[in-house]
């Protein structure tokens, strides 16, 4: 009775989706809980099958009272055969470590989750404006930038072919306008965009506003680079 009462009192909604299972978890319980509901309609079919036995209707009208006498005693002596269930234990703990150690898994591998995501909210969070972001910062995010400007630098290309100065600004930066909204699949990470005698210019494709970088020349008099967002 006691272990028929535990049977009944497991939540297993609760076991299917408050504990943060993997699926193989899952169907391993729903297979064990199938099995425990097939045991238990058997049992229940076979208990109902079993004939009450009236013994005294067979000493009223059969002659042989000696065959009626022996089955009384075969019938009165039987006693259930007790199973050894050890080894079935054995089973259900190993199950039951299996079990545990997934859910062990299963919710260090949501912690770790929850830290990530609570740290890139937190950066989204803090995140500033392009205008306010130095090289530096641009730098230490993407190092990827620096040492391709700093390759060009070093191999001397200070120059765009087709360059050609305009009053209204630089013919090179109208021609990527698409760059926003969506960047464009068939153009580098880097474009130059302009180039004087004092410094360079490289866009830099981020989303959702792409931001030039002012690189200033090694023989130029100023020391500084510029970030500022590109508009076109």
């Amino acid at each position: 009775m006691a272990a028929k009462s535990a049977a009944t009192s497991v939540d297993w909604t609760k076991i299917y989706t408050g504990l943060g299972l993997d699926k193989q978890t899952l169907t391993s319980l729903q297979s064990f809980r199938a099995r425990h509901s097939t045991a238990v309609s058997k049992n229940s079919a076979l208990k109902a099958t079993v004939p009450q036995i009236d013994l005294s209707h067979y000493k009223s009208v059969l002659k042989d009272q000696q065959a009626v006498s022996q089955a009384e005693k075969v019938l009165r002596e039987f006693k259930a055969v007790d199973y050894d269930v050890s080894k079935w234990n054995e089973v259900v703990g190993a199950f039951e470590g299996k079990a545990v150690a997934a859910a062990k898994e299963t919710l260090q591998k949501i912690s770790t989750e929850q830290s990530s995501l609570q740290a890139t909210l937190s950066n989204i969070q803090d995140a500033r404006p392009f205008e306010d972001l130095t090289v530096d910062e641009v730098s230490k995010a993407r190092p990827e930038i620096t040492q391709a400007v700093e390759t060009m630098v070093k191999k001397g290309k200070w120059s765009v072919p087709g360059y050609r100065r305009g009053g209204a600004g630089f013919r090179e930066a109208r021609r990527l306008r698409c760059l926003q909204p969506a960047p464009c699949s068939h153009l580098p990470a880097l474009r130059l965009v302009s180039m004087m005698r004092t410094d360079m210019r490289v866009i830099v494709p981020t989303m959702p506003t792409p931001i030039v970088v002012t690189y200033t020349h090694p023989m130029s008099s100023a020391n500084h680079s510029r970030l500022r967002p590109y508009h076109h």
